[in-house]
């Protein structure tokens, strides 16, 4: 067996089912999951081939996850520079838009943002 495979399942909403189902109490959040319950349950086990199919599919997309944050990060920086620059003066926001028509700043943000 993959444990990849598993632990993909076990974060699927199938999984969170089979853990909800084997912790028990009303601690809310922090309930103690009951191995010997959560032992007893099936779990589907395809073929050793589509386990490892499902892991490359489960890793990719963790690596898209991770792209998309950092995208994030980098996108709320650059917002905060224009802001900045548009407020200090660096750029001037009345030729904002306008196809063709912008000035250094914008262009070394672009530049920068494209490294």
């Amino acid at each position: 067996m993959n444990t990849d495979y598993m632990l993909g399942l076990l974060r699927s909403g199938f999984g969170d089912f089979l853990l909800n189902e084997s912790s028990r109490g009303s601690a809310g959040r922090n309930r103690p999951l009951n191995t010997w319950r959560l032992g007893k349950e099936k779990v589907p086990l395809p073929s050793i081939e589509l386990q490892q199919s499902i892991d490359r599919a489960l890793t990719f997309e963790r690596q898209l996850k991770k792209k998309a944050a950092r995208s994030i990060v980098l996108l709320n920086e650059t917002r905060s520079a224009l802001i900045t620059a548009a407020v200090t003066g660096e750029v001037d926001v009345t030729i904002w838009g306008k196809k063709g028509q912008t000035d250094r700043r914008l262009d070394q943000i672009e530049e920068e943002m494209q490294a």
